[in-house]
């Protein structure tokens, strides 16, 4: 992989590193779409997170939630069998 410094040097050589700047791209694309993947489950988590908490102080008990399925069942659980 390359670092910005470098692709900014391979642009002085014009098209010579053109395959070596597309493949950058590339490469650096699929990075950021796992980057992305995972911040959209982290937000999943801290939405129902904050479910579950606005519900829990409107009621002014977390008892509301004992036959629920917790966080582990609906992510975590789901990413270990998935």
């Amino acid at each position: 992989m390359y670092t910005i410094g470098e692709i900014a040097k391979m642009t002085d050589f014009s098209e010579h590193t053109l395959d070596q700047r597309l493949l950058y791209y590339q490469e650096y694309r699929k990075k950021l779409e796992i980057m992305l993947a995972s911040l959209e489950s982290n937000l999943d988590k801290i939405d129902w997170k904050i479910d579950y908490y606005q519900k829990a102080v409107e009621t002014g008990t977390e008892k509301i939630h004992e036959n629920s399925p917790d966080l582990y069942d609906l992510y975590f659980k789901k990413e270990t069998d998935g």
